[in-house]
Order: C-alpha cells, then structure tokens, then sequence
C-alpha cells in the first residue's frame, strides 16, 4: 500500500509538472484559443493544412508618408481646370484638424509633425548664423513670452525640413505663407528670410539653408557675421 501511494504521488508530481510546462509555453501567434492545439477549423486561416506563422493577422505600424501641400486651387494660364496637377490631385498625407493648437503658454503645437514652434516667430531679430543657433539653445521659459517650463536646450533652430513643413503654398495674401499663420505672432515684415540649422551642400561649408516664408522658397547665404547675411530665427522643439 505504501508503495502503491508513493506511485501515485510521483505520478501526481510529474502531471502536475508537465502541465506547469504547458502553461508556461509561449502562445503561437495562429493560436486563437491558445490551448497549444492546432484547430485546423478556425486557426488555418490560409488552409495550408497546418497552423504556422503565415496565418497570423500582424498589425503593420501606421505609414507616414509626404504631407499635402495644402494646395487646392487648379487651372493652367488661359483659366482651364487642369487634372493632373498638384492642386486637383492634392497627393500626400492629410492634414490633421485642427492642424495647429495654441498651448496659451508661449507655444503653438503642429500635430501633423508632432513639433512645437514659438508663437512668436520673431523674437531676436535679424542675426547671423552661429547667434541663431545660440539665442535658440538658449531659449527657456521666462523668455519670448513663454510659460512652457521649457529649459536651455529644449529649443533648437529648424532643420530645412522642418521649416519648410510649415509652408502652405495655397496662401495668397501679402504676408508669410503659413499654414495656421493665425496661431503666430510677430513675422519678420521687411525681411521674410529666416535660418535653417542645416547647412548647404558639402562644398559650400560656410553656408546654411534659410527659407522665405513669405512665398516658400529656399536658398542658402553666409553664416559669417555680416549684415548682408542676417537672417530671423523661428525656434523649435519637440513635444514633451
């Protein structure tokens, strides 16, 4: 009798340790009921006859793509509506509504590129190249009208990209062609040039990239400090 317990309990034992193995078992990603059974009926979702990898449902990462321009208007110089264009067939990633929110601290949010710009798009003048970079990194709450609790460094000047990711050409009034320029304040009137923190081509080292936000083309001038070669300065930063 004896040792027909001690039989008993090992097999107990071993039952219970060949279910905790089980139970630890990974899930397969085809195991719908993950019960590490193969259910040809519900689980064979490409009826290869077996349960595998290729009948997993995988949820691919959202893909982010070029933005609209925000061009909507149409028609070539005698006044024909024109189909293939940039303005009918208005390509790319649709624009968020709102686009823009004002943080009521100094600050105004682009949720189509997730940054953060100054409301005051002009808040140290025309200066060269390097003071840009500068006056940006040293940028911090307190200054520029900002409550944000943004501290040196937060602040940056705009890469090319960024900058020109603010542009909307479909804008024709006199002033800065900004989508949701009605968010800023203070744009540079008598020079619409302002800095990019990128630097032009490899062989024109002492230049930078600035962008006219007045009609939204860009080029590139001197980063030495010399008056011919100012320029404004629009900080940004990455949201927290």
């Amino acid at each position: 009798m004896k040792n027909m317990f001690i039989a008993i309990g090992i097999g107990l034992v071993f039952s219970i340790s060949i279910a905790s193995q089980a139970s630890a078992k990974p899930i397969a990603c085809w195991d719908l009921n993950e019960n590490h059974i193969c259910d040809l009926g519900t689980e064979d979702t490409n009826n290869d006859g077996k349960c595998n990898p290729r009948d997993c449902h995988v949820v691919e990462e959202p893909c982010y793509g070029v933005p609209k321009t925000g061009q909507t208007s149409t028609m070539d110089f005698h006044g024909a509506l024109i189909t293939s264009d940039d303005g009918y067939l208005q390509k790319g990633i649709e624009w968020p509504v709102p686009r823009f929110t004002d943080n009521n601290d100094g600050t105004v949010t682009d949720h189509l590129t997730r940054l953060v710009w100054l409301k005051n798009a002009n808040c140290f003048g025309l200066i060269d190249w390097y003071h840009a970079l500068f006056s940006a990194e040293d940028l911090a709450s307190g200054q520029c009208q900002l409550t944000d609790g943004s501290v040196v460094g937060d602040w940056r000047v705009p890469n090319r990209n960024e900058l020109l990711s603010t542009i909307d050409i479909e804008v024709e009034a006199v002033g800065p062609k900004i989508a949701g320029q009605s968010y800023f304040t203070n744009f540079g009137e008598s020079n619409p040039y302002y800095w990019t923190s990128s630097t032009a081509p490899p062989n024109w080292p002492a230049e930078a990239y600035y962008v006219n936000l007045y009609d939204g083309t860009s080029g590139y001038r001197g980063k030495r400090e010399e008056s011919a070669n100012y320029c404004l300065v629009w900080p940004v930063r990455d949201a927290k």
